[in-house]
């Protein structure tokens, strides 16, 4: 870790001195952005008061009476479109910032960290490949997360440390049901998933959240039922307006009750149980669940315990969970702000607080990697 330490201090000064250049930029493009911001705000009640105006005015001027009220409308319209649009060009503007920003910056603040590439995703849609392996299947396999069907990526990096293999992503899952007034979406996960690869086959399943973010695969049938659940809720509403009609409910009542059915009756995976460990401050915070008590002991170490505290801080969270498996170690950690920045539009560039964040979180990712490695005892 040492190395990535020094690493880290001869390259922030040539990080720092690209970040002085676009300074300007940056003090150029706040501007735009807040002025199309002020406009945003301010065309809808140009627009009302130009209604007003009309209004008051309509008599002295002898208007028609036809032709008052589609004018009127037409400049609160306006105005309304008018800001649409402003507030569009404003996000556009930041994205245009952070796009060119990275761009040019990322490269040479990676430096510091070895053999590392990052992705800028760029693809449009609701369900968005990976750039690196993470891909619905394996992140179904971690058993960390419930069912989702909607999935944006944000940033990505793919990378090895001391030779373990690593991959980051930066995404927000979602589940989607219904259409029109039926429809409900349903937050699954927004933040960074972190995999590492590890030197020996995990025989069991261990997996560790802070105190109630065990929202893993298991719960998944049990958000489906809700998702059907809430639309039955509207049919039985609407069945009682215009009198009881039981035929309106069965259709949606049978796949409620096969969902039900596959709950109690369909394949149970092998079960996992509550691990107590010896830190009474850890078992405050987490919850550690597994199906072989002592191969958890040895994964759950207070080395472990310890950088999974530095990556909740180093991220600015409080919800963080992991998941032992096969080969792979997963870890999914909650927040929703906006990660691995090294600057932002509103704030100088010059500021080191955004470029110690960025490290930070990044070294919090190596600290936990350099644990896999020389933590002979699990084999790691």
């Amino acid at each position: 870790m040492e190395v990535i330490e020094k690493e880290i201090q001869k390259n922030h000064q040539n990080v720092l001195d690209i970040l002085n250049e676009f300074e300007e930029y940056r003090k150029k493009s706040n501007t735009k952005k807040l002025t199309l911001e002020i406009l945003a705000i301010i065309s809808p009640v140009i627009g009302f008061f130009i209604f007003l105006f009309i209004m008051i005015n309509s008599y002295k001027w002898n208007l028609n009476e036809e032709i008052i009220m589609p004018v009127c409308i037409t400049s609160v319209f306006l105005g309304i479109g008018a800001a649409v649009l402003f507030a569009y060009f404003s996000n556009e503007t930041k994205k245009e910032f952070k796009s060119k920003l990275k761009n040019e910056c990322f490269k040479e603040a990676l430096k510091a960290f070895g053999d590392i590439i990052w992705f800028e995703n760029k693809e449009e849609g609701t369900m968005q490949k990976s750039n690196v392996s993470l891909d619905n299947d394996i992140l179904k396999r971690s058993a960390l997360f419930a069912d989702f069907n909607r999935r944006y990526i944000d940033d990505e990096f793919i990378g090895s440390y001391n030779k373990v293999d690593f991959e980051i992503t930066e995404t927000h899952m979602q589940h989607e049901s219904g259409s029109g007034k039926n429809r409900s979406v349903v937050d699954i996960f927004k933040g960074v998933i972190i995999q590492f690869d590890s030197n020996k086959k995990v025989l069991n399943r261990t997996m560790v959240s802070t105190k109630g973010d065990m929202m893993t695969a298991k719960t998944s049938i049990w958000v489906t039922i809700l998702l059907l659940f809430l639309p039955f809720l509207n049919v039985v509403a609407d069945s009682f307006k215009d009198g009881f009609n039981f035929a309106s409910l069965l259709i949606p009542a049978i796949i409620l009750f096969v969902v039900i059915l596959i709950v109690c009756f369909g394949k149970k995976d092998e079960p996992l149980n509550k691990v107590t460990l010896e830190d009474p401050e850890f078992n405050k915070r987490f919850d550690v669940y597994s199906s072989d008590q002592i191969e958890a002991r040895y994964l759950i170490t207070p080395s472990f315990m310890e950088r999974l505290n530095n990556l909740t801080t180093a991220f600015g969270t409080k919800k963080v969970k992991c998941s032992f498996f096969d080969d792979k170690f997963m870890i999914a950690i909650s927040t929703k702000k906006d990660l691995f920045e090294i600057g932002k539009i509103n704030k100088p560039l010059t500021d080191p607080e955004n470029l110690e964040t960025f490290y930070n979180e990044l070294n919090s990712i190596y600290q936990m990697i350099d644990y896999f490695k020389l933590d002979e005892r699990i084999g790691l």
